[in-house]
């Protein structure tokens, strides 16, 4: 086999209007560059679509899993007749291997932390009820410091302060219940153990 054989190659790739380019979770085996058309940015959490943004004419996508290896962090989908020319992992690869370690090291550490970036970002607090849950998983962090804290007499004074806490917390989770928020719930969907945390302490959604 010849060496033009196994070397990887750039080919272009027609998507149609609606068609997904790649779906989040995916192995990362390439990066496109668009040439014409639009493509759609978008990541999927807990059912609903979150829009991250959209590409179009001499933009590149994909390419952060095709660098380092890592799994689709987002779904692509063509906004309207796309043609992208697919650049494969393996010739990232061989630029990178020849580039100097220094801008390697420096290039692996932007990416980890734009993940990371994107990561906190999701998790945010969207709705009324994420905000009120996120009071009631601090507030159980602080529960927890005076438990360990023992006899302690201010850890009981902060425990004491933590009962009418509670109460005044429960209010604010009924009220919060009652609020028209269109915004949705992401925080419990994204992080169990905030859900955890707080659900015990939550009302139930009144039937009807």
């Amino acid at each position: 086999m010849t060496k033009a054989a196994i070397e990887p190659r750039l080919e272009k790739r027609h998507f149609a209007p609606g068609r997904a380019v790649f779906a989040q979770g995916d192995e990362g085996d390439c990066a496109y560059l668009i040439e014409s058309g639009s493509v759609a940015i978008y990541q999927t959490a807990a059912g609903q679509r979150i829009e991250l943004g959209t590409v179009t004419r001499g933009e590149l996508f994909g390419e952060m899993a095709a660098i380092d290896g890592g799994k689709r962090m987002a779904s692509a989908i063509a906004l309207e007749d796309t043609t992208a020319t697919r650049i494969p992992k393996e010739m990232f690869e061989r630029k990178l291997a020849a580039s100097d370690k220094f801008i390697r090291g420096i290039l692996n550490f932007f990416i980890r932390n734009i993940r990371s970036n994107h990561r906190g970002f999701l998790r945010r607090p969207r709705s009324v009820n994420d905000h009120v849950r996120m009071l009631g998983f601090i507030a159980g962090n602080v529960r927890a410091f005076a438990e360990k804290a023992g006899d302690d007499p201010a850890a009981a004074e902060l425990r004491r302060h933590l009962e009418d806490l509670d109460r005044t917390l429960a209010a604010i989770r009924a009220a919060a219940q009652r609020c028209r928020d269109v915004r949705h719930d992401l925080i419990i969907d994204l992080d169990g153990e905030i859900g955890d945390a707080v659900s015990p302490a939550r009302p139930e959604t009144p039937a009807g």
